[in-house]
């Protein structure tokens, strides 16, 4: 048994025909070389851009909702330009329309602040569009992209009022529920205490 094994360690050890010199480089070397090269001024002036950016086209900062409610509203839209069929003429340019008539929500959209991030339950298919707080983060909280509330998109959900909102799909309507944050653990017992009172 020792023989085997004195023999096979023998055998590991034999080198057998030629053999070449590994010119590697060093790897802490390369990552210095290539660190060097980094252009840190750019990337600082792209992260000021960004920022620029959403100062500049980010919403004031909407109120906090001071207790629970939904409405229901009516979209509209209005064709930007005339839109033709095979036809001719379907729309004229301004014709104002229902955009739920022809397409579906997927998900709902949580319009929320940083501060609001796991007190409210964010699903699969939802939009997370941040008012107030850090987007970079809020993403890394929520392990998912998040938006931030500019100028357009609150010119758009024209009931949008304060925050923590979730809007969703009801028939052919948008449904707006103003959620009030303390509540949304047990809103139940809430109540019972207030009318106890």
């Amino acid at each position: 048994m020792l023989t085997l094994i004195s023999s096979l360690s023998f055998a590991e050890q034999k080198t057998i025909g030629k053999t070449y010199k590994i010119a590697e480089p060093d790897p802490y070397q390369e990552i210095a070389d290539r660190s060097s090269k980094v252009d840190l001024s750019g990337m600082k002036e792209k992260v000021q851009e960004q920022q620029t950016f959403i100062k500049k086209y980010r919403i004031p900062t909407l109120p906090r909702v001071e207790h629970n409610s939904t409405s229901l509203v009516t979209p509209l839209a209005k064709s930007p330009t005339d839109i033709y069929g095979k036809d001719g003429l379907l729309y004229p340019k301004g014709f104002e329309f229902n955009p739920l008539e022809y397409r579906s929500m997927r998900g709902r959209i949580v319009i929320m602040d940083q501060s609001d991030i796991g007190k409210i339950e964010v699903q699969g298919l939802d939009t997370v569009i941040i008012n107030k707080g850090d987007i970079k983060e809020s993403s890394d909280l929520l392990k998912r992209p998040v938006f931030i509330l500019d100028r357009l998109t609150a010119s758009t959900l024209t009931r949008l009022r304060s925050i923590p909102t979730i809007i969703s799909q009801q028939g052919k309507q948008l449904r707006y529920d103003e959620k009030y944050i303390e509540c949304l653990s047990d809103c139940s017992s809430v109540a019972l205490a207030s009318a106890s009172k």
